[in-house]
């Protein structure tokens, strides 16, 4: 089984906050997150990515986020099922934390989107890791 540092399991790239007068609603970005975390688990790469913004499109291709997956199903095992999300607002960001029971433990993925509702950070943790 491999170690992993510091609890996190998987992307520590976060994007830069869009500036524009535009917002998304947060529980349109709820649902959006739900559906990326049956992506992720899914194997379905191409449409994760699809939600990205240019700084995580540059820094994340699709054989990184499968290694991330694999890194974290080592540790927690495979998915079981999601609990209800979680909104955090950090400026011009909003925070989605949802919870994950995985066949060894319980995880949390955190997807975090910029104002224009694009992805700008991507992350599998273990259970607690508070929002910066």
């Amino acid at each position: 089984m491999r170690r992993v540092t510091a609890g996190v399991a998987f992307l520590s790239v976060l994007g830069s906050a869009c500036t524009g007068d535009r917002g998304v609603n947060a529980d349109a970005l709820e649902a959006k997150a739900v559906v990326v975390v049956r992506d992720i688990f899914g194997g379905r790469y191409a449409e994760v990515r699809a939600e990205f913004d240019h700084t995580m499109l540059a820094a994340l291709d699709e054989q990184q986020l499968v290694k991330a997956r694999a890194d974290y199903e080592d540790r927690f095992g495979t998915f079981e099922q999601m609990g209800p999300p979680e909104i955090v607002r950090r400026g011009d960001l909003t925070v989605i934390n949802v919870p994950l029971r995985m066949s060894l433990g319980n995880g949390q993925a955190r997807v975090t989107y910029d104002r224009d509702g694009k992805i700008a950070g991507l992350y599998l943790l273990r259970v607690g890791v508070p929002v910066p």
